[in-house]
């Protein structure tokens, strides 16, 4: 059963995600656009034949029933979640996926709360498995006239990834690269009305 998730007032975080993408005022994803650009990752995936996905930070879940034995959760309570939960508190055995997929959900806080959320994906993945995973790059791809996305970027909310950051957490993680990291120029906000830089790659979890 869905249960939603009750910490969220001890952490201004994790207050600031939910009030952001509230589900009722967020209109991002409500159309099919963001399972375009995810055909391959679909394929790849599957072509794995896993027992376990998860997907953190899967909003309205969209890849539930496009991905085999895909499990998605996200720290707003979101139509079609299979539960509520942050990263921290999301209760998978150690070792037990064959991937997770972090599609901009690890970026967003400071330095230690994102390398601690990719500790806890990484603990998730058995030795072999994979890591897919997207974030925002380059605070100047954000346009100017936004200023309320500005503020709120500039007060810590956002982490933006470098290579620097995937190449030292692969390091620490005993992670090989198997994919980019490349950049790619995506829409963004709440309806799609500006354009930011992503950063893409995948990882796998060596033996």
């Amino acid at each position: 059963m869905k249960t939603r998730f009750k910490k969220l007032e001890k952490s201004d975080r994790l207050r600031n995600l939910q009030e952001t993408f509230n589900p009722t005022s967020w209109k991002v994803g409500q159309g099919d656009w963001l399972i375009r650009g995810k055909q391959r990752i679909i394929d790849e995936v599957n072509a794995l034949d896993p027992d376990l996905v998860i997907d953190a930070g899967c909003a309205r879940n969209v890849l539930k029933g496009k991905i085999k034995n895909l499990v998605g959760f996200d720290i707003v309570d979101f139509p079609n979640a299979d539960f509520v939960s942050s990263i921290q508190d999301a209760k998978f055995e150690d070792e037990s996926a064959d991937v997770v997929l972090a599609l901009g959900s690890v970026q967003f806080g400071s330095k230690k709360d994102v390398y601690e959320d990719v500790a806890k994906l990484v603990s998730w993945v058995k030795p072999g498995g994979r890591l897919v995973f997207r974030a925002r790059t380059d605070p100047n791809s954000v346009p100017d006239w936004a200023k309320n996305l500005r503020r709120r970027y500039n007060s810590g909310i956002q982490y933006w990834w470098t290579k620097d950051d995937i190449n030292f957490l692969s390091e620490k993680h005993n992670l090989s690269i198997i994919g980019g990291p490349h950049i790619k120029e995506v829409p963004c906000g709440k309806e799609n009305e500006y354009t930011t830089l992503m950063l893409f790659w995948k990882w796998q979890k060596n033996l």
